[in-house]
């Protein structure tokens, strides 16, 4: 996911030679599906991938919602590997991990999706209480369009992981998006 190619090495080949390659080896894993969320259609669709018509679902807070609703206690903010990566790992691990489909991470992986998230800049914030975190999200924008990427919360911190869309939808001059 996230992939991105710089500017200076675009039409030389290299993302059609990665893409087929990465093709490959799903083939010769024997997966019969690949899946992108794309926007760059016509690029994929010379590659053989078909477009499968979908809709987005934007879903927005009510501009009404008061301040704090997601408790007292709440910090949010820019994710630091340093202090901050065992405690989403264990989130991910939690979180996604119940769902279908989910990719299990090793310490190479996180470190890929850290390093090439974000198509090429991104937001990652996480929400803490008493220091621990509790849910994280990261965003993009693609097509113009704030996406969330990723995201991931305890067990019970719906209103942690709502204060971080939330945060992310806002405006800021900290902020890389």
């Amino acid at each position: 996911g996230s992939v991105y190619t710089r500017p200076e090495a675009r039409a030389s080949g290299v993302a059609s030679a990665v893409l087929e390659h990465a093709a490959g080896a799903m083939r010769a894993r024997g997966m019969p599906l690949s899946l992108l969320f794309a926007s760059r259609l016509s690029f994929y669709a010379r590659l053989g991938w078909e477009s499968w018509p979908g809709s987005r679902t934007i879903v927005r807070r009510p501009s009404e919602a008061p301040a704090g609703a997601a408790g007292p206690g709440l910090e949010i903010t820019a994710f630091e590997a340093a202090r901050d990566l065992r405690g989403v790992q264990a989130l991910h691990r939690s979180y996604t991990g119940r769902r279908m489909g989910t990719v299990v991470r090793d310490a190479a992986t996180w470190e890929a999706t850290l390093r090439n998230g974000g198509n090429p800049v991104e937001d990652f914030l996480v929400a803490r209480r008493a220091g621990a975190p509790v849910a994280y999200a990261r965003a993009t924008t693609m097509s113009g369009f704030l996406i969330l990427t990723e995201l991931g919360r305890a067990e019970g911190a719906v209103s942690a992981l709502a204060a971080l869309e939330g945060a992310l939808r806002s405006p800021r001059q900290a902020g890389p998006l």
